[in-house]
């Protein structure tokens, strides 16, 4: 039985299986603050990340998709996947 990829925000709090994210996008919050939000499955938003500029939360976001490790944790800005 194959194992099921978990994600897990970047403040460690909300873990949330990959089969049940619709969709992410990176989302403008405020000035200088970008956010990746994921649309799951039978329940609300969620943001799962904060990052200061558009490109570092793309690359998060990129970097979670693309991930083959069986959890990913989204990285604190400046930090390593």
């Amino acid at each position: 039985m194959e194992r099921m990829k978990i994600v897990k925000t970047q403040d460690l709090c909300t873990s949330i299986p990959v089969c049940r994210i619709i969709k992410t996008e990176v989302q403008k919050k405020d000035d200088g603050n970008w956010i990746v939000v994921a649309a799951v499955d039978h329940d609300r938003a969620v943001t799962l990340a904060r990052y200061p500029t558009k490109d570092e939360a793309l690359a998060a976001e990129m970097r979670m998709w693309l991930c083959d490790e069986p959890s990913y944790y989204f990285p604190i800005i400046g930090g390593d996947v």
